[in-house]
Order: structure tokens, then sequence, then C-alpha cells
């Protein structure tokens, strides 16, 4: 704590997201660090679809990164990374402005994005932006007919509810290739959707294997046919091993590179042993426990966060006010309840990061019933596989 900025190690952290921003707030105390992301705010992904309504609605969803940076102390730079070696990265801030950043350790946040406008896209930067984006939006929404989801997962179970809620006008369907909806789900979940999506008039299709997309057909359609990954700066003869076929970065149990150990990574961008979910809750307790892996190694501390199994919690909006809550591999229910639940989690999610220490608090107790949760499920599930002669890696490879 008392040491002067120039005698502290520095933390790169590339991706201003849920896991970023988390791991740069407990870094900031021991570290320099360096957050660095195209984008100049944060937004809570989870509520996109509400922003379908109003798109000011964007303005409670997000945050901004350099005010989040100035009030935690640690530097924001606005670029992309063109470039990473094993203490080094090459930052374009605009066309033809490079520099060189110089790291002690680094933390990859770079997220996913899909074909369709549920992330902000390499061009929306800004806040505006995105607001006119989410604007434009409405209005084709408001003079079409008919809007196509491609995909039973939950996002895409998410959009076709919100959107044919929010414009009763629209035809919209839904196709899926497997047989079922939510297909990683409890499979009373998967009938809540179904029932709950058909109750709105929506139109769905199983076993439906897409080659083309009908652009010709529809007046919109929603490609949410999973997430897409893009490290291009990882794509180098030194890190292009830990990319896998899907463009994941390939970790060990505490979010390490194997053979680059002061480097980290987490959230959608990686693939763990556990090759839990990519929910925004999992990338913040990454982002947590990375920061504090980063600092026990720094004492030479070998006392490592290892990643707890995946808490199987889960929150899918099938509707205005209505959601299906996910508790483990059995349990799933839908109620109004579940609607404000998420609510709340939004509210206190994006007020930390808007800088209030009050939620700041409340976020952090929130994360350590998740880590809690996840323990306690992790244990069932353990003792689960173990009764049918299974260990809980034989799990997660059938996942894959």
């Amino acid at each position: 704590m008392g040491q002067s900025n120039s005698t502290k190690k520095t933390v790169l952290i590339i991706g201003g997201s849920f896991g970023g921003l988390t791991a740069a707030k407990i870094l900031a105390k021991k570290f320099n660090v360096i957050v660095v992301d195209k984008k100049t705010f944060f937004e809570f992904t989870p509520s996109f679809h509400y922003a379908l309504q109003n798109p000011d609605y964007i303005d409670r969803i997000t945050a901004d990164i350099q005010n989040y940076a100035n009030k935690n102390n640690f530097k924001f730079i606005r670029a992309s990374v063109t470039k990473l070696d094993s203490n080094q990265a090459t930052l374009q801030e605009s066309k033809d402005n490079f520099q060189t950043v110089l790291f002690d350790y680094c933390i990859i946040a770079t997220g996913s994005n899909y074909a369709s406008s549920v992330k902000s896209t390499e061009e929306i930067q800004t806040l505006q932006q995105r607001k006119e984006q989410m604007k434009q939006l409405i209005d084709k929404f408001n003079k079409s007919k008919k809007v196509l989801v491609v995909g039973g997962g939950a996002v895409g179970v998410e959009i076709a509810g919100l959107v044919k809620d929010q414009f009763k006008h629209l035809q919209v369907e839904l196709w899926t290739k497997p047989q079922e909806l939510l297909p990683q789900f409890p499979k009373r979940a998967r009938r809540l959707a179904d029932s709950a999506l058909k109750k709105l008039g929506i139109k769905i299709e199983y076993g439906k294997a897409i080659e083309k997309l009908p652009e010709s057909q529809y007046d919109y359609i929603f490609d949410c046919r999973g997430n897409i990954y893009s490290p291009s700066f990882m794509m180098n003869e030194v890190f292009k091993q830990y990319v896998d076929s899907k463009g994941r970065i390939v970790v060990d149990q505490f979010m390490r590179l194997e053979n680059h150990k002061h480097i980290f990574c987490i959230g959608d961008a990686c693939i763990t042993p556990n090759d839990e979910p990519k929910m925004s809750y999992n990338a913040s307790i990454q982002g947590q426990f990375a920061a504090q892996n980063i600092i026990k190694t720094e004492n030479n501390d070998t006392s490592l966060k290892r990643l707890v199994d995946s808490s199987n919690i889960y929150n899918i909006t099938t509707s205005k006010k209505q959601a299906i809550l996910c508790l483990g591999e059995k349990i799933a229910f839908e109620s109004i309840t579940v609607y404000y639940t998420k609510m709340m989690i939004e509210i206190i999610t994006c007020q930390s990061f808007k800088g209030s220490s009050f939620y700041g608090v409340v976020g952090d107790m929130q994360k350590s019933l998740l880590i809690f949760m996840a323990y306690v499920f992790s244990k069932i599930n353990r003792k689960k596989y173990q009764n049918q002669n299974l260990d809980s890696s034989t799990h997660y490879q059938k996942l894959k």
C-alpha cells in the first residue's frame, strides 16, 4: 500500500466488463492496473432485452468505465490490443496511434459476441452509439411484420419472449436444431420455456438445421446460435497453442495459461477444466479469483484460489415480467418473483460499477453467496456422480 507507483508491478487487463472490472477494483490497491477496452462503457448484457422497450433503459444498465477507473485508482485506455507477447502488449488507440504497454501480469477478459445485436459490436464504442443502435432496432420492429430468432438457448428464448411481448403485432418464430429449448437446462425448464413462448403466440420449430439464414423471408433475424470468440491477438507462435477450435483460450484450474502462469483468462473468453456455463456471475467470480491469485503469487503464497464447479443457478426471462429460475440440475420454476430477483441483481451490479460504495459492498456479498452455493452444489453433484460411478470431470467432458 505504501509503495510508490514507480515500484508497484503492473497488471494489464484486456476487457472492461464483469470479470475485468471486478479484478481491476481488487488489484488497484496493490498494483498499477491498466484496463484496455474498445468501448467506453460497461453494459449489463443480461438486461439488453429491456432496452427494446425503451432505448433510454441503456442508461440504467451501463456505466462509464473512465468514471469507475477514477474512483478505484486504475488507468483506463480506450484501445484495441493488436499484439500480445509474454510481457508486453501493443495497443491501437486510433488508425495511426499505437503504443506498447509493459506488464508483469495480464488478465484476458475479452468476452464474446453474437452475430446479432445482443451485445454491442466492434463499431459500437460509445454509449450514445449503443442508444442509437437500439433506437434504430425499435424503429425497425415497429415497421416490421416477421422476426426470426435462430437458436433455442437462453439468449434465443429471452429475445423471442421479450420481442413478442413488447411488439405484439410481430409474427415471431424461433428455430432451433435440438428437439427441445434450453437443452443444457433442467427438463422442467425446457417445458416451462416451451409453454411460455407458445402462450405469447411464438411459433417454435424444432430439429431445424440451418445452413443459410432465410434473410429474404423475414424483416429481421436474431442469430443466437452461440458465442463468437475472436482473440486475434492470441493467434501468434507464442499463444496460439492455447486457443481451441472454437476460439476459446484454454486455462488451468487457477485460470492461468499452462506455461505462462503470469497470464490469466476469465469469463466467456476462456475454457476452464469445469467448462462452466458462460454467465455473467461466473465471469465476476473468476475475475475475483484471478485477482486474488495474482496477489497470492506476488506474495509467494502457493494456496491459490481453485475454480469451484458452477453453482448451476440460472435466471431466464420469458416475457416482460416472467422468468424461469433453475437451481441445479433438477429444480426449475417460473414466477414474477424470479423476474424481480433478476432486476435486483441488475441494480446491484450496475450501481456498483457506477461507483456506489454501498452497492459495491452488497455486490461483494452477492458474489460470496454465489461462491458458497457453487461449493454446496459441487458437493451434491460430486456425491451423485460417485453414486453413479462417475466423477465430475467425466460429467464435464460429457457436456462439451
